[in-house]
């Protein structure tokens, strides 16, 4: 998958979905030459968007030394503490499928209900 096809997969998806492994922070990981995002913990679909969009067309210097633009083609990776894996269309779906609305969902703690008695 390549950020152009991520922009277009997330653009689809509801912005105020909750996501509870997904990314911000984009940059280009000087080692690989990769575009990379930071794995953040509760992030909505709309931040991960607007990530996603602020990068491209965002100069760097790439690992031979030489200008470059991020570009739609670009391959986009997810880093993590010790390596850094793909970010493609299976990985994105479970990030979305994990999705949820409100806050409460994902503590397993639902609304309390009053007793009418």
């Amino acid at each position: 998958m390549n950020l152009g096809h991520l922009i277009k997969y997330l653009e689809k998806e509801d912005p105020e979905l909750i996501i509870p492994i997904g990314f911000n922070n984009p940059h280009i990981c000087r080692i690989s030459n990769n575009l990379c995002f930071d794995r953040v913990d509760l992030i909505s679909v709309a931040e991960m968007l607007r990530a996603a969009k602020s990068i491209l067309g965002q100069p760097f210097i790439n690992f031979f030394g030489s200008h470059d633009v991020v570009l739609p083609t670009a391959s986009v990776k997810l880093e993590g503490p010790i390596e850094t894996e793909t970010i493609g269309p299976i990985l994105l779906h479970y990030m979305i499928a994990s999705g949820f609305r409100e806050l409460f969902e994902y503590s397993g703690k639902g609304k309390e209900t009053q007793d009418s008695s």
